[in-house]
Formats: C-alpha cells, structure tokens, sequence
C-alpha cells in the first residue's frame, strides 16, 4: 500500500499535525478517520450532526470525496485542512473560515465566502455530502490507510484546541462569510434562522446621557436592553433607561470604578475603592458587601454567563476573586498575578476566566480551582487595560497601552516555553493612543474598542484587521458596552455617555 505523509492545520495559527495516510484511500474515507484521530466533535453546540471536508489549504479548494488524494494531485508533504459544517436535516451550515497566516505582521486570507475558491463546489459536494461523514466500514478500515506521522506535542489538547477555534470560534465570527452549498447555507450560530448578517458601516449619535457631574468610568445594559447603569468619579451609581431618565440614584462610598448588571436582569455589581457592592437592581436596595477581600481598588467585575451565577472581580492588588452570587462569599481566589489587575472576563464554557496586568500578563485560569488553563500569555510588556472573551468561541481580546488590540486563542496553547505561551496573536492596529476599553458584539462577530485617543473603532476581526469604521469623540472613552440587541454601543467619554446608533 503507497503511503505519504500529510499535514493537518490544527488551529488558526496554523500549527499542524503529520498523518502518514494511504495514497488511494477515497476521502470519503479518509477524513472519518482523521477526524476520530483528532478527536473532534461529532455535533455542534445545539447537538446538529457535524460533517467534515477536507481542503486544500494553500488555495482553499475542497476535494472531492469520490477521489483519492493522489487522484486528487494531491502530494506527499502537501498541507491540508478540515472544514466543519452541521447537517441539519437538508441544510448544510458553513461554520468555517479559511486559515490565518501565522505570520505576525499579516493575519488575513481569503475564506469561504470567496466563490473564486469554489468554481465547482455546487457540483461536487451537492449529494456527495452524506458520504463524508457515513463511513463504509466494511470497505475501509482506519487502520488500512491512517497512521500517526511523528510526534505531536499535546496530542490530548491538540483535537480540543482544534475544535475551539473551528466549532467555537471561526463558526461565531464568520456568519456573514458563507457561500451556497446545495442551495442552503446560513451562519451557523444562527438557530433558529436570523435575518441575514449585516455589516455596519457607521453609527450616528443618540442619546447623550449628562446626569453624572464628574468623569464617568463605567457603563453596563441591562440583558433586556431597556436600561443602562453607569458608575462615575462622582461616587454615583445611576440607573436610566434608553430615553435618558433616571429610574435609581445611588451613593457609594467612592469613586465609582466598574458596575456590572447580572445575566437575569435581577442584580447590579459595583466596584468603588476597595469595596464591591451587590445590589437589587429594581429597587436599589444593597443586597451583599465586600469591605475587606480586597486590599485595593476593585478595577474590574464580570459575571458568568450561565447559572450558576458567579462574578469575578480584579484589582490593583493583584488578586482576583470569584464570587458565589447567592451568598456573595469568595470561593475562589487568585493570586498568579505580579502586577496590579486590569480587566477581567469569562469564557462562554462558563468554567474559565481571563485577567490582565499592568505588566502585560494574561492568564486564563478554571474559576473553581484557580488553576491555570495553560501557560500565560505576554506580547508587550505594558499594560494591558481592557480584555473580553468572545460570548461564543474562544476568541480573547485583549487592548493594550500601545493601542494594539490582540486577539489569542484564550483557550488553547499551542506552543509553551518557561512557563509563558508563545502562541502569536492577531494584532490589529487602530487606535494611536492607550486602549481602555473593548467589548464583543452579542453574536461574537464584532468587537468595538476605544481609548485615550477619543476613537470608537469597530472591527469585524474574521474579515479584517482593519476597522470597518472609526467615530471620534472629544475625549478619552474610559468604558463601552454593547447592547444585548446588537444595534446600539454605549460609550463612557468625559462626564457623559453616548448611545451610539449602528447602520
């Protein structure tokens, strides 16, 4: 039997793994066993059936699953890729988007979406698609035509790794990136069928919120989208709705650093000095309070985003606690950090947590253990100011002093070194001045960020390195947040919030 050795893009990255594979094995065959090898998933979030093609990954085109590779032209040492999309019924989902380069300095490539790449694909996946992920296996067994091609590091990891950024990351921000096959294709985050994906290309400016009296810091929605909350210098916590009226007025002990509303609408967390209070965020009344767990300012509070409710908090003493929202105990705390805390986020699993240090350090750590995930990542040694996981996926954004917003793997790391992942991270540059804040768009395809250089850029991070567009403000922006609905942007700039209209 002829053999030759393959390799497989395991991550955006592009680190790959080596096969030693059968030359004339179809591939209808070929990628069930490369899929069990990786240890893939067999089924999306919602449980849909997933199914795998294998493509070319220089030039992007998919091989038939009636051919072999060497039928195919395909040679030995060529790279390849595997492309996921669910079977839903009838419909196929495209949840894929092409590789990245690893080079550091250019993170952009052509994807699926591109129907230069595809000038046959109606025509050879149409009706062919079923027999990708149904083996024969009384024609073909894995053994006859996979083998293991050298030592991978973190083989383990390796297939979770590849399934977070394929299943997670790339099917969450690519939804407006696809290309008909067998005439039905839609985002595949998009169950049940959304409107199609539409790309802002600006925002208009609304409402202008000016009952602080002094620099605000902070500005959070409501998950209904009817009301906002803001926290400013003035050591004031206002509650207001869309229209701009003030529904509660809440001294606190301090300047108001941070205020979080809780996925079920019921609570508001706030951060002010060294204090975190809980409170009923209909009626105002304190529900909870920290005076003691942290020795600092308290610079940084997020909650989970599935029950069973927790919020983390960071600080300028370099810890960071996880809460039980029920009780408002700490039941985990953090202290891997050497440098004072600056931002804080958790992962869509529900399980992990990111936080950023002054001295450039994100770590990513299981909220209930405190135990790092994998190695910490470094690119610059300066502060890094504002950090947010995608809400599906594992993209992490991470704004920096430099103005460079980066955007790792947060779950994965593919390559470790005393102790720090070395894995290269998208680097998109927009802003000229220290970024302060950043946030996802509620469907994880979007990130706006803004900073000391007054400008609200906006990023669609799966097509472009470059902002879709910038809006600029008179003043620094020291907090943003997006609306639940997607539509509206709220921004923190001198005493006053603006809620931005996107069209």
């Amino acid at each position: 039997m002829r053999t030759f050795e393959i390799l497989i893009e395991q991550n955006a990255l592009g680190a790959v793994r080596p096969m030693a594979v059968a030359a004339h094995a179809p591939v209808s065959a070929l990628v069930p066993a490369i899929v069990d090898e990786l240890k893939l998933p067999q089924t999306d979030l919602f449980g849909n059936r997933l199914v795998y093609l294998l493509r070319c990954a220089e030039d992007g085109s998919i091989l038939s699953d009636d051919k072999s590779l060497a039928a195919a032209g395909i040679n030995s040492g060529a790279k390849l890729a595997l492309d996921s999309y669910v079977m839903d019924g009838s419909v196929a989902t495209l949840m894929h988007k092409s590789q990245q380069s690893r080079q550091p300095s250019f993170y952009t490539s052509e994807t699926m979406a591109d129907s230069s790449l595809f000038p046959a694909l109606g025509v050879q996946t149409s009706g062919s698609l079923p027999r990708v992920y149904q083996r024969k296996k009384g024609q073909w067994s894995r053994r006859a035509f996979l083998l293991l091609g050298g030592a991978v590091l973190g083989v383990g990891t390796a297939g979770l790794g590849y399934a977070a950024y394929h299943s997670f990351l790339s099917g969450a921000t690519t939804g407006g990136m696809t290309t008909r096959l067998a005439q039905n294709i839609t985002p595949a985050q998009s169950k049940p069928t959304t409107a199609p994906l539409t790309i802002p290309t600006g925002a208009r400016a609304g409402l202008v919120f000016m009952q602080h009296q002094q620099i605000v810091r902070s500005v959070t929605w409501s998950p209904d989208g009817k009301m906002l909350g803001s926290g400013a210098n003035d050591k004031q916590l206002l509650t207001w709705d869309v229209n701009g009226t003030v529904q509660l007025r809440l001294q606190q002990p301090a300047s108001v650093h941070v205020v979080a509303w809780s996925p079920d609408g019921m609570l508001l967390a706030a951060g002010a000095a060294n204090q975190i209070t809980w409170l009923n965020a209909q009626t105002g009344a304190v529900l909870g309070q920290s005076t003691q767990d942290h020795t600092k300012t308290v610079t940084s509070l997020a909650w989970s985003p599935q029950q069973p409710a927790r919020l983390v908090s960071g600080s300028a003493d370099m810890h960071a606690i996880v809460w039980d929202a029920a009780t408002f105990t700490p039941q985990t705390v953090f202290t891997r950090h050497s440098t004072p805390i600056e931002a804080a986020s958790w992962a869509s699993d529900n399980s992990t947590v990111a936080t950023s240090s002054q001295g450039g350090a994100v770590r990513v750590w299981n909220a209930s253990t405190g135990q790092e995930v994998h190695n910490f990542f470094l690119d610059a040694q300066l502060p890094m100011r504002a950090l947010a996981f995608a809400p599906t996926g594992s993209q992490l954004a991470v704004g920096g002093d430099d103005g460079i917003v980066r955007i790792w793997n947060g779950l994965t790391c593919q390559v470790a070194s005393n102790g720090q992942c070395m894995d290269m991270p998208m680097q998109m540059h927009g802003h000229t001045k220290i970024v302060r804040a950043l946030a996802w768009s509620p469907d994880g395809r979007f990130l706006a960020t803004a900073g000391d250089d007054g400008v609200l850029a906006i990023w669609y991070p799966a097509q472009s390195q470059t902002p879709l567009f910038k809006v600029n403000q008179d003043a620094p922006v020291l907090a943003l947040a997006w609306s639940p609905g997607g539509k509206q942007i709220a921004t923190a700039s001198g005493n006053t919030v603006t809620i931005w209209g996107l069209q």
